[in-house]
């Protein structure tokens, strides 16, 4: 089954200086994807391409199967984008803001009255409906505008840096209203600079450094594993284990492995057990790091796959 989603390949420049050099990445409905990087890293750019707003050198996307290049229109129907600086205008009153975008996708009546008022309560906005846009604070108006973006029931929404700015009340609002959008079948794309948010979202995280993606997927199924000497040879036995897709030995004084297993596969012990058979002394096993230090990684290790 292919995602809501797809990035094939994706690459741009601007002025003869590449920004994005052929990445993929997949978003699958009902999923939280997180995307970050350091500032100049194409995070942005990624999520023009993908909402239609750039024309793009090379590459593919496609949203529900249509390609935003050949089906621009087609692919915009099933696209809710939230740009990092979303406006509202500020003469209108919350629920007008929403009923104006309802209009929009078509809705009418009963019908529109009913989505109104539901979107007001998904922003935690039912008791300021009767309030002008320019009077709520940015984060109310983030929620707002992110609702209106969903009038037409799209497949993918694209939220570019939604919390910036935003105190941390009105940012956990606005997560807890992305969590609602993709328990409800919507895949989410979600770029951020701050980690821990991401983290604590996401479903699956896609590290962004020098415009090609260097890491992407869930943080799990990474195992450190320590030792009591013998490294080598505990690296010959392990990357003969089945489902394992990455050995390498970890930096430092303590003999210990970083596993990558592959996808499907549950835990480490079963590497473990080949390790023991093999009479070799495992001190720790424990999971590996979690997104700062594997961003970290990345960025201060110039890695990129």
């Amino acid at each position: 089954m292919s995602a809501a989603l797809e990035i094939a390949g994706l690459a741009h420049a601007f002025g003869g200086r590449p920004v994005l050099a052929g990445v993929d990445l997949a978003v699958p409905a009902g999923r939280v994807v997180g995307l970050v990087g350091p500032n100049g890293a194409g995070k942005t750019t990624l999520m023009r391409a993908a909402a239609t707003l750039l024309d793009f050198h090379g590459g593919a996307v496609r949203v529900g199967g249509v390609d935003v290049k050949r089906d621009p229109a087609g692919a915009r129907r099933r696209i809710g984008y939230l740009p990092e600086r979303a406006g509202v205008r500020p003469d209108l009153l919350a629920w007008e803001v929403l009923d104006f975008f309802a209009e929009v996708a078509g809705l009418a009546g009963a019908e529109r009255r009913r989505r109104v008022a539901d979107a007001l309560e998904r922003a935690e906005l039912a008791d300021r409906a009767g309030v002008l846009a320019g009077r709520l604070s940015k984060g109310q108006r983030q929620r707002l505008a992110m609702e209106a973006a969903l009038f037409h029931d799209p497949e993918v929404l694209l939220l570019d840096e939604p919390t910036d700015g935003l105190d941390p009340d009105s940012r956990e609002a606005l997560l807890r209203a992305v969590r609602a959008r993709a328990e409800a079948g919507v895949a989410v794309l979600l770029s951020s600079h701050v980690l821990g948010e991401v983290e604590g979202v996401a479903d699956e995280t896609a590290i962004l450094h020098g415009g090609r993606l260097a890491e992407a997927g869930d943080g799990r199924g990474r195992w450190r594993v320590v030792l009591r000497g013998e490294l080598e040879r505990a690296l010959a036995v392990a990357r003969a284990a089945p489902g394992v897709d990455r050995v390498e030995p970890e930096p430092g004084e303590v003999p210990a492995l970083r596993l990558a297993l592959a996808a499907g596969a549950p835990d480490a012990a079963e590497v473990v057990a080949r390790l023991v058979e093999a009479g070799l002394a495992v001190v720790e096993v424990r999971p590996a790091d979690g997104l700062r230090e594997r961003y970290r990684a990345v960025v201060d290790g110039g890695r990129s796959a």
